[in-house]
């Protein structure tokens, strides 16, 4: 988790204080968190994504 949060700073200037700024971070801005993940860690996708979510919500949410 540290690397990951250490690549968010180098690579994007993001800063966080604490385990919930950065959970916050990653449920409010979808896009940038999975595309920081991808970037991270390398993931290899057959198309590049090109959204997170359809709706603004999780499928099944009430």
């Amino acid at each position: 988790m540290r690397k990951f949060v250490d690549g968010l700073r180098s690579r994007s200037g993001l800063e966080f204080a604490s385990y919930r700024e950065l959970w916050e971070w990653s449920v409010t801005d979808l896009d940038a968190f999975w595309s920081a993940v991808f970037t991270h860690f390398g993931v290899c996708a057959a198309t590049p994504p090109t959204a997170v979510l359809a709706e603004g919500r999780m499928p099944g949410a009430v």
